[in-house]
């Protein structure tokens, strides 16, 4: 004797079957730095798979024809069996928590690994048990996935809110985009999302996910547009800040009795200013290609850093240096979708070498249509460095999830006596 489960209840089972699935299986951890950061990220993943495990048994135990079926199939106690099993992986997993406080990182860790086995273990009986009670799943194209929808909905706020709260923008647009994300979560409570599908409402819980969708975006929208004129804003400032600079570099030749238009052609900065003036124009449109523009105006201030020093060299009185030369190599290392990238810099001239900040004036650049544009530039402490003729120094990279494309490695820094500019390079491919 088998009994039908209604359509939609089985749509929301399958639904939470495939959240407790995507977890449950979830073995191949990404690389994680530290016994304490391991620990704490399979810890986050186990809590997930409990709290999605537990909901897929509540919404069993709370369905009558559900339990009906599984009784009249004898498989009652099989399915609390399953049940006992899930609370015990969920004592274990309280026992981790106390591990990771106490700072027993080894423990948390073999604990999380046997509570992953326990709720795998436990979705994958209680599936055999809905099959074997003959559990139609009947047409499940609407509804299936519509919980996983909504808390990744949920998680998309979370994000837009941990932006907004360091995000530089007009008051009346955090209000704004406040006001819509409430709006949007109280569309999202799960609770009541599962008690739609558990009464058949699946039209009404599919409307509330779309209409928070929208609320979600609208909100994205306003951040994005507000974020973007801000960043337009202090670009601009610091496009006057580098031609103010560039004035008082011209200035500084003329006192020396030095042609500055001969000058500046010599060393390509015969254009600087009207190219820097066009580039602060084009920035009243917004920022919308961040990436981009980042990449030039990073282009404007490396030219100039280099005409600066320049710049000094001509002014200063010349003393006896040997010859700079800069060397650079980069080891790759691929681990899943991280990308290490070991990269030496080697002071192979005589004379000693300088640089910006301690990562050696790094930039990791991309190859996009024949021209390199900024890719990554390693956060730093901003202190002059040196490095003394025939010494060398090394630096990790660490790129997570870069687009597969051809690299480079810039380094460039100057002399330490003339300031003469000096750079090199290093090509490599991703994957």
């Amino acid at each position: 004797m088998s009994k039908r489960l209604s359509t939609v209840f089985l749509a929301a089972v399958i639904s939470a079957l495939l959240m407790a699935a995507a977890v449950a299986q979830a073995y191949a951890l990404p690389a994680v730095p530290g016994d304490k950061e391991k620990a704490q990220f399979m810890l986050n993943i186990a809590e997930r798979s409990s709290n999605r495990l537990e909901l897929l048994i509540n919404m069993i135990k709370t369905n009558s024809t559900a339990m009906a079926a599984i009784e009249a199939a004898g498989l009652s106690g099989a399915f609390e069996g399953n049940v006992s099993l899930y609370e015990e992986g969920k004592d274990l997993l309280a026992q981790a928590r106390v591990h990771i406080e106490n700072e027993n990182y080894g423990e948390a860790i073999n604990c999380t690994v046997r509570v992953m086995e326990i709720f795998r273990i436990a979705f994958r009986n209680i599936k055999r048990i809905l099959e074997q009670a003959k559990i139609e799943k009947g047409e499940l194209v609407r509804a299936q996935g519509l919980l996983v929808a909504a808390n990744c909905a949920l998680d998309r706020i979370k994000r837009i809110e941990a932006i907004l709260v360091k995000a530089d923008i007009p008051e009346e647009n955090v209000t704004a985009i406040t006001g819509l994300l409430e709006q949007a979560k109280g569309l999202l409570n799960v609770a009541e999302l599962t008690q739609l599908l558990e009464q058949g409402k699946v039209d009404e819980a599919a409307h509330r996910l779309e209409d928070a969708r929208k609320l979600i975006n609208d909100a994205y929208l306003i951040l994005k547009k507000a974020a973007e004129a801000k960043i337009g804003d202090r670009m601009r400032q610091f496009c006057e800040k580098l031609q103010e600079i560039h004035g008082n570099l011209t200035g500084r030749l003329k006192m020396f009795g030095i042609n500055a238009t001969a000058f500046m052609e010599k060393f390509g900065m015969r254009n600087f200013v009207e190219n820097l003036t066009r580039f602060r124009e084009n920035l009243k449109f917004g920022a919308k290609n961040l990436k981009g523009l980042l990449g030039q105006l990073e282009d404007f201030r490396r030219r100039l850093e280099n005409f600066s020093r320049s710049v000094i060299a001509a002014i200063q009185p010349q003393k006896e240096e040997g010859t700079a030369s800069l060397q650079v190599s980069v080891t790759k290392t691929v681990r899943n979708a991280t990308v290490t990238l070991e990269v030496e810099v080697k002071n192979v001239g005589t004379a000693d070498l300088q640089f910006p900040n301690a990562a050696y004036g790094i930039t990791v650049e991309r190859d996009e249509g024949g021209t390199w544009k900024l890719a990554y530039a390693p956060i730093s402490a901003q202190v002059i460095t040196t490095l003394r003729a025939g010494h060398s120094g090394r630096i990790n990279i660490v790129l997570r999830q870069p687009p597969a494309g051809e690299y480079r490695v810039r380094v460039h820094g100057w002399s330490r006596i003339s300031m003469t500019p000096v750079e090199a390079t290093a090509e490599f491919s991703i994957p």
